[in-house]
């Protein structure tokens, strides 16, 4: 059977919840979403989305990006391992019909600390 943790921190604390969570995701065996209560900060191996501040961190670096690339690199992180067309994450994120999107969605993959762009 498995183990449960239960803490209990203020908002300040949040940061020991999210050291925590980094530790754990990089374990064998933990190849899922790893999320802190009550789903404020999502949490990958070099990677902490703030949901409440709205920030990006790649390996405790601050991401610089907008608010339409920060909602989608959340709603992409809160659905590990699906596939979306360019409208459905339009629809998603922007609220509207995302059949005419056209090239809205053209995310740049900030997180990537060494970026391959193909052009084409």
């Amino acid at each position: 059977m498995g183990k449960f943790l239960v803490l209990s921190l203020t908002d300040h604390e949040e940061y020991i919840l999210s050291r925590i969570m980094e530790i754990i995701a990089v374990e064998p065996g933990f190849d899922h979403i790893v999320t802190s209560h009550p789903c404020n900060t999502l949490v990958f191996p070099g990677l902490e989305l703030r949901l409440k501040e709205r920030t990006a961190y790649r390996n405790g670096e601050l991401i610089s990006m907008t608010r339409r690339e920060f909602e989608t690199l959340v709603y992409l992180a809160k659905h590990p391992s699906w596939v979306f067309s360019a409208g459905q994450i339009y629809e998603e994120v922007w609220g509207e019909d995302g059949e005419n999107c056209g090239t809205a969605v053209a995310f740049v993959p900030k997180i990537n600390a060494n970026p391959v762009y193909n052009g084409g």
